[in-house]
């Protein structure tokens, strides 16, 4: 059974441009880090483009949108406020 934990609070979504020079330096190594929808979660920075993939039927028919996996049985995920770019709502699971 899996558990999924939500504040179901509404987060900005960020550019490159709003990144620290700390956060940008998380994702230096990649060509396009520039390109792409960043989000704070956890005291942790997130790529919504890059580090998330398609979540499976089980989370996607909860409205789900995507998931970034820690372990093999926890993670995190993530769903657009209303079919917006500028906001998502984060979540974390585990089984």
């Amino acid at each position: 059974m899996t558990t999924i934990i939500t504040n179901n609070q509404p987060r900005f979504t960020l550019d490159w441009y709003d990144l620290t020079d700390a956060e940008k330096a998380l994702f230096a190594e990649f060509d396009d880090a520039d390109i792409g929808t960043y989000v704070r979660y956890k005291d942790g920075i997130y790529n919504l483009n890059g580090e998330f993939m398609v979540v499976p039927d089980v989370m996607a028919k909860h409205g789900w949108d995507g998931i970034h996996t820690d372990t093999f049985f926890s993670g995190i995920l993530f769903r657009w406020v209303d079919d917006s770019i500028d906001e998502v709502i984060m979540g974390r699971y585990y089984e």
